[in-house]
């Protein structure tokens, strides 16, 4: 399988983002992630989840949160 490359804006509709995140989880795909800033607002305010600020704090919480194996999800930011 191909990684795949994911990216997250400030529109509404996150728990679809985060449910096709644990589709591709459970077909052990490996996944990068973008996220915006407002993406992660989003997702605070639709789904109670807090992710974090910080790039690998981030990859940290949606590996644990989705059941994702070590090293499966990269999340970037907007400077890498």
């Amino acid at each position: 399988m191909k990684p795949i490359a994911i990216a997250l804006t400030g529109a509404s509709g996150m728990p679809y983002a985060l449910t096709l995140l644990q589709e591709l989880v459970k077909s052990q795909e490996k996944i990068y992630v973008m996220i915006s800033t407002a993406a992660n607002t989003v997702i605070a305010m639709e789904t109670e989840l807090n992710l974090g600020s910080n790039t690998k704090v981030i990859e940290k919480n949606l590996t644990q949160y989705l059941g994702a194996k070590d090293g499966q999800i990269e999340v970037f930011s907007k400077n890498q």
